[in-house]
């Protein structure tokens, strides 16, 4: 009877400590720029800067199937050297995975292409030192701004790794009709309070709500990759608008 009762309990302490399995970790190495000549191109230093900054950033979100590794801050010209890396065949950078304590490495090049960069992206499982993706996208140069390089990182990083880089979002509001924006741009109209807007890039957004008779509302939604992202949204009234007694419904 003893025995049995040391075995229930050890049964149920491996029941109740069993850990939920933790996602695969992935590091994104800072992006190397292929020069045209012997002169450093400033311009697509800062460019490959921002768009690795970018790749992180996707790669932070929980919605992912990986968690960004904590040595992802390195820099793949960097790390080639410490490693002793002569070409960026799949054993060495698999060694450089295992370094960073990545189960997936992703690593690439930027290089001018007349009016465009040539973006070019690598994603290796370190356990097999196998490529499981690649991908080779041209973007202008002329579009660098903050939010095309983010948009641009998103899509790499849906493109890269497989997850998918589009939300839906819900908005349901206090209103029966009314006009949504998203970062400046109308995107839908609430019919009976609900606007429904499918294919969003994952990421931040500024909300926007707009009626007759009431105050506009404004906030910041968050929309998930395969996710549907739901948000109240409760507008007040406009004391010094003349409706007539309307309501906006």
């Amino acid at each position: 009877m003893k025995r049995v009762l040391i075995l229930l309990v050890s049964l149920f302490g491996l029941t109740v400590a069993r850990p939920a399995l933790a996602k695969p970790s992935i590091a994104v190495l800072g992006l190397e720029v292929v020069e045209e000549s012997d002169t450093p191109d400033a311009k697509a230093a800062q460019y490959a800067e921002a768009l690795t900054d970018a790749l992180r950033a996707r790669a932070r979100l929980s919605s992912g199937p990986f968690t960004l590794a904590a040595g992802s801050d390195k820099s793949l010209v960097g790390m080639k050297l410490l490693s002793g890396c002569d070409n960026e065949a799949n054993p060495c950078m698999a060694g450089i995975g295992t370094e960073l304590a990545a189960d997936r490495l992703v690593f690439g090049h930027i290089q001018k292409n007349g009016a465009n960069y040539q973006i070019s992206l690598k994603l290796l499982n370190v356990a097999t030192k196998s490529i499981e993706r690649t991908t080779s996208d041209l973007a202008p140069s002329a579009e660098a701004s903050s939010a095309d390089i983010t948009a641009l990182g998103k899509k790499l990083y849906a493109k890269i790794t497989g997850v998918s880089n589009q939300g839906t979002l819900i908005v349901k509001a206090n209103v029966g009709r009314g006009e949504v924006f998203l970062d400046g741009e109308r995107k839908a109209s609430l019919s009976g309070g609900t606007a429904r807007i499918e294919g969003l890039a994952a990421g931040d957004y500024k909300l926007k709500v707009e009626t007759d008779c009431y105050l506009a509302y404004e906030g910041t939604v968050t929309v998930e990759g395969g996710k549907d992202a739901k948000q109240e949204v409760e507008l007040e009234k406009n004391a010094l608008a003349s409706c007539g007694g309307t309501d906006g419904g």
